[in-house]
């Protein structure tokens, strides 16, 4: 990826280049957390402070990758490994929502049974069901 030239706060497109905000820093370091974008590629990536790693891929149909290079979906995950940690999806237990909404999926988790759940429209009426588990 090229970069731009850094200046104190800076916003560039280019149309077949890349866009980017960055914050003065002394070349050829990089800032961490610096936010890139290449246009010809559709992909965003973000410093640690010494390279960019690509974090998000987007298409021309309104496709989003994380960790996916061609993304096939509205919203395309890769598949976790066996490593702890490596889940290409994890859910935070909360509470259930007060107002059940369409589509929703909620996780709970007492410390001895957790829960999951999706929110359906059936007959007319929007019920949350439990995901079973056998």
């Amino acid at each position: 990826m090229t970069r731009l030239n850094k200046t104190p706060l800076t916003i560039r497109a280019k149309r077949g280049t890349e866009a980017q905000i960055t914050a003065t820093s002394p070349a050829p370091y990089q800032l961490e957390g610096e936010i890139a974008y290449a246009t010809d590629t559709k992909q965003y990536y973000v410093s640690d402070g010494t390279r960019f790693l690509r974090v998000v891929t987007a298409d021309v149909n309104g496709n989003v990758g994380i960790g996916t290079d061609s993304p096939t979906a509205r919203l395309h995950l890769p598949a976790g490994t066996a490593t702890a940690g490596t889940a290409p999806q994890k859910f935070t237990a909360g509470t259930l929502l007060t107002t059940k909404e369409l589509g929703a999926v909620e996780f709970i988790d007492d410390g001895t049974d957790g829960k999951l759940y999706i929110t359906l429209n059936i007959g007319g009426t929007l019920t949350r069901k439990e995901i079973a588990f056998v």
